[in-house]
């Protein structure tokens, strides 16, 4: 069997033995140290790549996003300049149809200026119709009265009978 006094006799070691242990073990320490600074350097070097891989299909998301919103963006870009195109064309083609617009209104007025003019002309000229009508009728009405007046004139020398109307000229002129 095995005595706790043959152990201390067999386990003496030497001072300098021990030393030497005792370096062993401080440079195992160190090692263990430096063994265990390696692993958590691994550890994080693990989620260091872990978190790029994350962040390169992010960034690869994001850059495709971004392409598809560029081509949205250049179509949207194309139509916006399409839309300029026609707006300028509807533009131009509503300032040719303002210009004819006004063009028409001033001849529009100059005819209604000749239709006023003309109108008025028309007027006159009927007034004027109108008054040598009556004029025409008034010399008629004169000369029918002085053929009447005449005729009556006769029948009276002739002593025939006179009509109404035939007497009431004569009243009216005092040959009566």
């Amino acid at each position: 069997m095995y005595t706790r006094s043959q152990s201390k006799a067999s386990l003496s070691l030497t001072i300098k033995e021990e030393k030497a242990l005792i370096d062993q073990v401080r440079s195992f320490e160190a090692q263990l140290l430096i063994h265990n600074q390696i692993l958590k350097l691994e550890e994080e070097l693990t989620e260091l790549k872990t978190e790029r891989e994350e962040l390169r299909l992010k960034a690869k998301q994001f850059h495709e996003k971004l392409s598809n919103l560029a081509e949205q963006s250049q179509t949207f870009h194309e139509k916006m300049l399409e839309i300029l195109k026609k707006i300028q064309d509807f533009q131009a083609e509503a300032d040719n149809s303002h210009q004819e617009y006004i063009q028409i209104k001033t001849q529009a007025q100059d005819f209604h200026q000749k239709y006023i003019k003309l109108s008025h002309q028309i007027k006159i000229l009927k007034q004027e119709l109108h008054q040598a009508e009556e004029k025409r009728q008034t010399e008629r009405q004169r000369e029918i009265h002085k053929e009447m007046e005449e005729k009556a004139l006769k029948k009276l020398k002739r002593g025939e009978k006179l009509t109404w109307e035939e007497f009431k000229i004569l009243a009216e002129k005092g040959l009566l």
